[in-house]
């Protein structure tokens, strides 16, 4: 108490103080707020928030008002974060290698199970072991679709994901996605729609990411619904310089999903229904990676939806469109 208080500031300090006394006479006269290091009587320093006002006097600057705070536990403890921080995401990029080595170790003998299983089914006569073979195929496909997603995950972490561009027509691929799904929906009695647009249009796009995003909200449509319409509306918006959008909805008539959990459904590994007495099967990952795969392709996906009435998912991702010249790809 009583010293100057450059005994309590290293050289930096000094040099910093000054500069900023420069500002203040140059017309500066906000509260200005920094960190700096403190000396203590062993030499040893210690970091402090300063916040420092003028006292305006004529005006111009006569002294100014210093308030500082010990800040070393704030500091300690945000270090702790960026430790945590830092050990979590290693964890996660671990946890995403070992997905994606154990989705290709995996994979290649499913495969084997999956063909063996469908010879099985075309030769077997006996209804018993027709039912078995049957379990056998449903099951190692749906491991095979769950090996999959994991794998796209792990993908999509590492951005091992290449987007290409090639000419799509939107009717058809949007109409060869309805008709995988066409069995499923014709079991529970859903009539699956779509009216396709007028103009053929065709959009350059990734292929194989817009198939997955059709595909998965189509078929959450057709599991989440237990009767009436599932509806696919496209629409091409053309923009400036070849540039449009590329506009989906799809819309169902099934048990709709609670405000407070739509939000829960784009997370990896979660869903509206959890726990042991959830409704319907599945890993929680086909949104999440569908939310990705949009936002991948430059998009966003949103959903609106209300408990018995229904869902609607919506998509927008930027296409090119080509000229009148161009040949449509089926």
């Amino acid at each position: 108490i009583g010293q100057h208080i450059a005994l309590l500031s290293t050289k930096k300090n000094l040099s910093d103080a000054y500069a900023r006394r420069e500002k203040r006479l140059s017309g500066e006269f906000g509260i200005m707020q920094y960190n700096l290091e403190v000396v203590k009587k062993d030499g040893t320093t210690f970091p402090v928030e300063v916040r420092s006002a003028p006292i305006i006097r004529n005006g111009v600057p006569d002294s100014f008002v210093l308030v500082a705070r010990d800040i070393t536990e704030q500091l300690r403890q945000l270090d702790e974060l960026l430790k945590t921080k830092e050990a979590a995401e290693q964890m996660n990029l671990l946890k995403s290698h070992f997905f994606a080595n154990m989705s290709h170790e995996l994979r290649t003998p499913f495969v084997g199970i999956l063909g063996y299983a469908q010879i099985l089914l075309e030769t077997v006569s006996d209804p018993e072991n027709l039912a078995m073979v049957e379990n056998i195929l449903n099951g190692a496909k749906r491991l095979t679709d769950t090996l999959d997603k994991i794998l796209s995950l792990a993908q999509l972490d590492f951005n091992e994901i290449e987007i290409t561009s090639e000419e799509i027509g939107v009717n058809n691929i949007v109409r060869d996605v309805i008709s995988n799904h066409d069995p499923e929906a014709a079991l529970k009695h859903i009539k699956l729609k779509f009216e396709p647009l007028r103009e053929e249009p065709s959009v350059f796009c990734d292929r194989k990411i817009l198939n997955s995003i059709l595909d998965k909200l189509i078929s959450n449509a057709v599991k989440y619904s237990e009767k009436g319409t599932v509806e696919v509306i496209a629409e091409v918006v053309e923009q400036d310089c070849r540039k449009g959008k590329l506009v989906v909805s799809v819309k169902d008539e099934g048990m709709g999903i609670e405000t407070e959990k739509q939000d829960i459904i784009w997370l990896p590994f979660r869903q509206a229904s959890e726990g042991r007495g959830r409704s319907f099967e599945g890993t929680g990952l086909g949104l999440s990676i569908t939310r990705r795969f949009v936002e991948l392709l430059g998009g966003e996906i949103s959903l609106i939806s209300k408990p018995g009435a229904g869902s609607v998912f919506s998509f927008v991702i930027p296409v090119e469109i080509p000229g009148k010249t161009n040949t449509i790809i089926a």
